[in-house]
């Protein structure tokens, strides 16, 4: 996987697309990201157009972690979907370093999960690669 070259101090955006599991409709969608508060810290996010209510939308840059759900009560949404953008701040670092966002995927806890009519269609999900030069 290609990493995202950052320069320290830049501020970059992070998009969070959805692409459900063989392209199904969806209505719910959870996202829980952790990347290292030591070389990231993240600005603000914004809500995706899709999806009606926005359910959760916060961060801690002292754990590492983004929180981000929405969702719908009327007709499901088709994906590939954009959930949010976060907005991120590349911490100043002397040198090359290289870091991840990944995503959750804890059973019960902080569980990233796409649902439609109660049932998991989340499919793969694929960490980011940030290098910061």
């Amino acid at each position: 996987m290609d990493a995202v070259v950052v320069r320290g101090g830049q501020r970059f955006e992070v998009r969070v697309s959805i692409d459900a599991d063989r392209d199904r409709p969806l209505d719910t969608a959870q996202v829980y990201m952790e990347f290292d508060p030591a070389r990231l810290q993240v600005e603000t996010i914004y809500p995706g157009p899709r999806l009606e209510y926005l359910l959760l939308s916060t961060w801690d840059n002292a754990l590492g972690n983004v929180k981000c759900a929405a969702g719908t009560l009327g007709l499901a949404a088709q994906s590939p979907l954009k959930l949010c953008t976060v907005a991120f701040h590349a911490t100043a670092q002397a040198g090359h370093t290289r870091t991840t966002i990944r995503f959750a995927d804890r059973e019960n806890i902080h569980r990233t999960k796409i649902v439609h009519r109660g049932l998991d269609v989340t499919g793969q999900l694929s960490p980011l690669e940030i290098d910061i030069h």
